[in-house]
C-alpha cells in the first residue's frame, strides 16, 4: 500500500510504525474478546469525545469521525473508523483537503504486524486510550504540515 508522501512524513516523524508494533504486541491477550455489546463499546467511543459515533452493523465499524463533514482546520479534513469484530482493533483515519484529494491509511497495514486484540473492556479502554493519543498527535501534525505550511495533500501525489 502506497502512503501519500505527506501523510508517510508525518508518521514517520512519529515513529508510527515502531509504536505501533510495541502497542500491538503488548495487547495479544487470549482469549480474544469477541461478544462484547456493540451498545457498550460505542457508548465508550463516546465517552473518548467523538459525540457524534454511529455503528455500522453491514461493515462492523464505528464512524468516529466523517471526513466529508469534520473539518479540523481551514482547508483540512479528517475522519476515522474503529473495528473491533473479532475482539480485535483495527483503525482507519482519513484526511482530506478538498473533496477531490483525499488520503488515508489503516494502522494495521501501516504497522505491518498483527493487530492489538482485547480480552476485556478494560483492556479496550486502554488501547483505544492509546491508539486516540496518537492519532490527536497525527492530526496536530497533519494540520502543520497542510494548513499551517501549505503542503496541500494534492502536491504530493
Amino acid at each position: 500500500m502506497e502512503v501519500n508522501p505527506v501523510l508517510k512524513k508525518v508518521l514517520e516523524g512519529l515513529d508510527f510504525v515502531n509504536w505501533y508494533q510495541t502497542l500491538s504486541g503488548n495487547y495479544q491477550t487470549e482469549p480474544a474478546f469477541t461478544d462484547f455489546s456493540t451498545s457498550e463499546a460505542q457508548d465508550m467511543l463516546i465517552e473518548f469525545g467523538f459525540a457524534r459515533t454511529t455503528y455500522n452493523p453491514k461493515t462492523t465499524t464505528y464512524i468516529l469521525e466523517n471526513s466529508e463533514v469534520n473539518r479540523i482546520a481551514k482547508g483540512l479534513s479528517a475522519g476515522l473508523e474503529v473495528s473491533l469484530e473479532g475482539g480485535v482493533v483495527d483503525v482507519v483515519m482519513m484526511f482530506s483537503t478538498d473533496p477531490t484529494h483525499h488520503t488515508g491509511a489503516t494502522f494495521s497495514k501501516l504497522g505491518g504486524t498483527k493487530k492489538p486484540q482485547f480480552s476485556n473492556y478494560k483492556e479496550l479502554y486502554s488501547l483505544l486510550k492509546k491508539i486516540f493519543e496518537m492519532y490527536s498527535d497525527i492530526r496536530i501534525k497533519m494540520i502543520e504540515v497542510c494548513v499551517l505550511k501549505e503542503a496541500p495533500l494534492a502536491l504530493a501525489k
